[in-house]
C-alpha cells in the first residue's frame, strides 16, 4: 500500500503539494484537516545511488468518493479512520 505523494515544486508548501498529488494521482479534490501532520524520513537505493526521502502526511475530507487513480498506482480501498490506523 502506497498513498499519493511527490516532489514539492517551486513556491509550494507541504499543504499545497499535497492537494496537488492526491489530485493528480486520484482525481480528488480535498480539504486538508487543520492539526494534523506526520513526517516520516527513510532512505532508499537505486542502483549504486543512496537516496533520502522525507514524506509529510496529512488527513482530509472529501466531497467524492469518485477516485480515478493514475498510472503511478494500481488500486485503492477506502478505510475507517480505526482501520487506517493499524494498517
Amino acid at each position: 500500500m502506497d498513498f499519493p505523494k511527490g516532489k514539492l515544486e517551486p513556491g509550494e508548501t507541504n499543504e499545497m503539494a499535497a492537494v496537488r498529488e492526491v489530485g493528480e494521482e486520484t482525481g480528488l479534490t480535498i480539504d486538508l484537516n487543520k492539526g494534523f501532520e506526520y513526517q516520516i524520513s527513510y532512505k532508499f537505493r537505486v542502483g549504486d545511488e543512496l537516496v533520502s526521502k522525507q514524506v509529510v502526511f496529512f488527513t482530509s475530507r472529501v466531497e467524492t468518493k469518485n477516485v480515478v487513480i493514475s498510472h503511478e498506482h494500481n488500486g485503492f480501498v477506502w478505510l475507517p479512520y480505526e482501520k487506517m490506523r493499524q494498517i
